[in-house]
């Protein structure tokens, strides 16, 4: 039988401990038990049934269950990944992700709404530099401006793609392509210099 301990911790941390022989998982279980502070630990120890163990019924569980996350005994042969997902004490997923990600769209919002540019072109180039700042983006295509244009509350022009490559035009350089990527570009320093009016 192989015995096998998951504890999670906060910030998505798991540690795992598997033994197949009982001293050697006690011993390890009881330096970790003494290691982790004890608001991070819940015992939910599984008794193995008589044939897991050979042994008529040995309880393994030392004590009662908590309510604060932590460790969980599982024996491998017996236990669905069905059962341990419900078992499992972490909290679900936050929308941490989620409200970085609007933040970020705000700041790209008022960076835009700042500058606040006339045409198309000058626009195109504000939105390639305000996802370069706020949003991540190296580069952008137009399929990005789509979405790009609808959260600065900018008019959709009628053609992404040539308001693009007329602000990488050689009459104008504010864009430049991106090699290897069709249809993405990216500002350039005359770009930053023309329609921001100034650096980072």
């Amino acid at each position: 039988m192989t015995l096998k301990v998951s504890i999670n911790l906060p910030g998505d941390a798991l540690i795992t401990v598997e033994a197949s022989e009982p001293q050697i998982f006690r011993e390890v279980m009881s330096l970790a038990l003494k290691e982790l502070p004890k608001d991070l630990i819940q015992m939910r120890l599984r008794t193995p049934s008589p044939n897991e163990t050979g042994e008529q019924g040995k309880n393994v569980s030392t004590e009662p269950p908590s309510r604060d996350a932590g460790p969980q005994l599982q024996d491998d042969s017996s236990t669905s990944d069905l059962e341990r997902a419900e078992s499992d004490p972490s909290p679900p997923e936050t929308e941490e992700g989620d409200d970085s990600i609007l933040v970020a769209e705000e700041s790209f919002v008022r960076f835009c709404r700042a500058i606040s540019p006339v045409g198309d072109m000058r626009r195109v180039v504000l939105a390639a530099e305000g996802a370069r700042r706020h949003l991540g983006m190296s580069s952008v295509s137009e399929s990005e401006l789509w979405h790009l244009f609808d959260l600065a509350g900018w008019q959709q022009p009628g053609s992404f793609l040539q308001t693009l490559r007329n602000a990488a035009r050689s009459k104008f350089r504010w864009l430049e392509r991106i090699p290897g990527r069709p249809g993405y570009y990216a500002i350039t320093q005359l770009g930053r210099d023309r329609v921001i009016g100034s650096d980072e």
